[in-house]
């Protein structure tokens, strides 16, 4: 949008650690409410949400189903334990919020562990190729990923999880910032698969 911005990508402690130091102005990373650090300021960019990836034709979800106000068709998060589990295996915000809702809602998957990848990006892969599903936040699934391989759990199983840029606590955007971050709000909006 008439600007330009250098890209840095890299895993969430480092894109914290490069924000708190001053070498970038901002980050855009994913985060749950309960795990905000008081040290930066959060601007929502996009309500996203946790999916499952799963090829239909190497495995059946019997309780599949399209609903009203459902992008994809949802499923009983019980029958995931019928299923082989590729698992995000990095310490990382994401692996930790899912790992986190399981818990809260009584499935226990770790019987069920197929594989554990390190990547998010890897595990949407797999997931989308092989006998296994895994759990990904929806705008992380590359359009290359067929849309018959993503399901939905009922609303609520996960909590938001939300795409946010972060500023030191203090800071303001600048003009070049907020027309950065207008646009990335505005290129995602149609991507929202809940409201």
């Amino acid at each position: 949008p008439g600007i330009k911005a250098t890209i840095h990508e890299g895993p969430h402690y480092q894109m914290l650690d490069i924000l708190r130091e001053g070498y970038v102005n901002m980050v855009i990373l994913y985060s749950s409410v309960a795990s905000r650090l008081a040290e930066f300021q959060y601007h929502l960019l996009v309500k996203d949400s946790i999916i499952v990836v799963a090829n239909p034709e190497m495995l059946s979800f019997h309780s599949a189903h399209h609903a009203p106000g459902y992008r994809y068709p949802v499923i009983d998060p019980m029958e995931l334990s019928e299923h082989p589990y590729i698992k995000n295996s990095s310490i990382n915000p994401t692996a930790e919020f899912i790992d986190s809702a399981l818990s809260q809602n009584g499935l226990n998957l770790e019987d069920n562990i197929y594989l554990q990848i390190g990547r998010t990006c890897t595990v949407v892969q797999l997931a989308s190729a092989t006998v296994g599903f895994g759990f990904s936040p929806s705008l992380q699934i590359s359009s290359q990923v067929p849309e018959k391989c993503k399901f939905m759990l009922p609303h609520g199983f996960f909590p938001p999880y939300n795409l946010y840029a972060l500023l030191p606590a203090g800071n303001t955007w600048n003009a070049s910032e907020r027309i950065f971050i207008d646009y990335v709000r505005e290129s995602l909006k149609d991507s929202v698969l809940f409201g």
